[in-house]
């Protein structure tokens, strides 16, 4: 996957020497054992969930992947309904990863809270924006003038950058804090590996981190940090720490407003409609959500390896009064000839997004 901004990918590589590569790649326990796959049974059938796995598989077959991996969850109150692994060493909790785009959605969201940013703004992404040096620019898209919803449909990162630019470093530090990606996942049952990401005195005055981050480098979180943080932005406003059942009267607190909770879930409806994720449109379930697609980082030589993605779509949709939250990510997934030489998210895992929810529908 290439892209015009290899100067953002210093980030996660400076943060792996600070922290140690042993510790970044810190492998912890999933719910009370280490689990590459698991359902509630209360939720999902073992048939329905076998058959879901096979879907995953079979993805990370067509697009030989190194793995993959599928989150369930209800979208209410983070309860995980499935989840599962291709790679049997690993757990949804484990893997640390740039996921690209799909912070995009935070950063959005985050504009609209802080009151900077409001649905009728338009941010100029007609030409590249360079800031402290760091030269940011749009691989696609229409290069005109986008508003907040439109930056999200076009996956724009000078939109992202502009405004994460215009809240700034310290709200945004606090608001990505509030949303649990900066820290560890620790709560009934289930603990993730810690995130990585630049302390809040470095972070918050340094305008190429600012940038970056809003286009999803330079936080490393895991993909069950990534789905709950997304179903607190679509759910009302709410995070709650995920957890294996339902919990009475489970405790969370308000990230966003109601009100921008339902911009977010039209502008996200959008991505699916007329963006990157069209190709999992359907009439049979109304889906809505954010593609991701971030070069793949080597922990042991600390660069990115332009030819080598990891690909993430994160989502919701609706389905006997539930309303789940589903991410889905591939590891290194190649281009192929159907897909006209491309390994983005959208020509992989988001195909492979609509044929869960089918089977899961049925």
């Amino acid at each position: 996957m290439k892209k015009n901004f290899k100067n953002t990918f210093l980030y996660t590589a400076v943060l792996l020497g600070i922290c140690g590569i042993s510790a970044c790649n810190h492998i912890t326990d999933i719910f009370t054992s280490k689990k590459s796959s698991y359902y509630n049974d209360k939720m999902i059938s073992a048939d329905k969930f076998a058959a879901l796995t096979k879907i995953t598989d079979k993805g990370v077959k067509k697009f030989q992947a190194q793995n993959g991996l599928f989150i369930l969850m209800d979208a209410s109150d983070s309860t995980i309904i499935a989840s599962y692994t291709t790679d049997n060493s690993a757990a949804v909790t484990d893997k640390l990863y740039d996921s690209g785009s799909v912070f995009k959605t935070f950063d959005v969201a985050m504009g609209l809270e802080s009151g900077k940013v409001k649905n009728s703004d338009k941010f100029d992404t007609s030409k590249p924006f360079v800031i402290d040096g760091l030269r940011v620019t749009d691989p696609h898209g229409s290069h005109k003038s986008l508003s907040p919803e439109r930056i999200l449909v076009e996956s724009s990162n000078i939109g992202a950058a502009k405004i994460a630019a215009k809240v700034g470093g310290e709200y945004q530090y606090n608001f990505f804090d509030k949303l649990g990606l900066l820290s560890k996942i620790n709560s009934y049952n289930i603990e993730s590996a810690t995130p990585v990401f630049m302390p809040k005195e470095e972070w918050i005055n340094n305008k190429k981190v600012i940038t970056t981050v809003s286009f999803g480098y330079g936080v490393a979180d895991t993909p069950l940090h990534i789905i709950t943080a997304y179903a607190a932005i679509i759910n009302g406003g709410k995070y709650y720490k995920p957890s294996l059942d339902k919990i009475a009267n489970k405790e969370g607190s308000y990230v966003i407003s109601e009100k921008n909770s339902a911009l977010m879930r039209g502008y996200l409806r959008k991505v699916v409609t007329d963006g990157t994720a069209r190709r999992a449109d359907s009439d049979k379930y109304v889906l809505m959500g954010k593609t991701g697609s971030a070069d793949k980082l080597n922990l042991a030589t600390k660069e990115y390896n332009h030819d080598n993605a990891i690909t993430t779509f994160v989502g919701n949709f609706e389905h006997n009064g539930v309303d789940y939250a589903i991410l889905v990510m591939l590891d290194s997934p190649k281009a192929l000839k159907e897909t006209y030489g491309y390994n983005t998210a959208g020509w992989n895992v988001v195909p492979i997004t609509g044929n869960i929810i089918e089977e899961f529908i049925k």
